[in-house]
Formats: C-alpha cells, structure tokens, sequence
C-alpha cells in the first residue's frame, strides 16, 4: 500500500486526465444498441447493401431496417440469420432476437 502511494506521490496524475478516462468509459457503456448498429452497419451488411439500407429503430428486442426496394427486402430476407450473427458480434449480446424489413426512403449519411 505504501508502495502505491510513494508511486502516485512521484508521477501525480492531472485530474483532467482522469475524467477524461472516466467520460470515455461512461460514454461507451452508455451507448445504446442503435448507435453501435448504426456505427458498424458496413461490417454488419453487404456491401451492395449498404447505401441502400439503414437500421432505423428497435421495438421488443427487434431491429427494423429501412430498405430502399423490395428486391433488396428479399435480398437481405435470406440473409437474416448472417445480418443477426454479425450484429451479435458487433453488440456482444443477443440483444437483437429478430430482423423486420420496411421499404422506405434512405437518408445518405456522408
């Protein structure tokens, strides 16, 4: 215990440096399951797919994403269980149980 203390006594620590440690590790820990989906949508879907789709919301542990066209609806509806896996690997939790399809308008992110 001694040893802890001389050892912070010679290399003080600003305390900015320990809140900005601590707001990092609060900020990751509160992100919602949307923002880390939305993040990783280019690991989580193909790439043919990726301006043509965006998740949009979660109701009940499922995860609705807006497609552009119903020939990418049916496209990305075989893909399923892949879009679930890798959303799960993303998440680190099974926090998504089912994907549900919406044809709908895309906004481009840029």
């Amino acid at each position: 215990m001694q040893d802890n203390y001389n050892q912070i006594k010679k290399n003080p620590v600003k305390i900015k440096e320990i809140l900005a440690g601590f707001l990092d590790n609060y900020k990751q820990s509160k992100e919602i399951p949307q923002t880390i989906i939305l993040k990783n949508w280019e690991k989580i879907i193909s790439k043919q797919a990726v301006n043509e789709s965006r998740p949009i919301t979660i109701k009940n542990k499922v995860l609705i994403i807006a497609v552009s066209n119903s020939a990418l609806l049916h496209h990305l509806t075989f893909q399923k269980r892949d879009i679930c896996k890798k959303i799960e690997e993303v998440l680190k939790s099974k926090e998504i149980k089912d994907i549900r399809f919406k044809i709908s308008e895309i906004n481009k992110i840029n």
